[in-house]
């Protein structure tokens, strides 16, 4: 049912861009002049009206263009990061993880999630997107308007846990267990 769900979504996508492309075509709009403002009005709108994750004690960092890293010895603290362009990096082997869940949220348009983890550290990713790639221990999973869930094996029972919720209209995420 998801699969047709997902088709159908896809079908309805792609008919209303050819609808789009042959109206500029007729028209005579140039439709890229158009779309990208609309886009950055959008992501604009979403960043000032998007809801924060629970608490206040969660670090938000919004970026236009650019990269955030993490690495080193460094306190790990739950987080929401938009970037219109760019990457996320996070090394967590020397990192300070509390105990139970830490929640990472990146969105953004176009851009990768970097993850390097402990073995011992519970991980859990959702990532979703027009189109992705999540690349875990030699797999590689394509995602195509959809989402994809990967967990570590005992996840729910690990004493340290961390979620990354990943969604960008193209993007994907990298997991290395060290």
């Amino acid at each position: 049912i998801m699969r047709d769900k997902n088709a159908a979504t896809m079908g309805i996508v792609l008919i209303g861009l050819g609808a789009i492309f042959l109206l500029s075509n007729w028209l005579n709009i140039n439709i890229w002049g158009l779309l990208w403002p609309v886009a950055l009005i959008a992501l604009g709108l979403i960043i000032l009206s998007r809801p924060r994750l629970a608490g206040a004690d969660t670090r938000s960092d919004v970026l236009l263009l650019g990269d955030l890293h993490r690495y080193g010895d460094w306190q790990v603290t739950s987080s929401e990061t938009w970037i219109g362009i760019g990457d996320v990096d996070l090394d967590l082997t020397h990192a300070v993880i509390p105990a139970g869940e830490t929640t990472f949220s990146v969105r953004g348009l176009i851009g990768d999630v970097e993850l390097i983890v402990p073995q011992t550290v519970g991980l859990a990713v959702d990532a979703s997107g027009l189109v992705g790639t999540v690349k875990e221990q030699g797999r590689e999973h394509t995602f195509l308007l959809n989402r994809y869930h990967y967990e570590t094996e005992g996840y729910a029972a690990a004493e340290r846990r961390v979620r990354v919720e990943s969604g960008f209209l193209i993007g994907d995420v990298k997991i290395r267990r060290v």
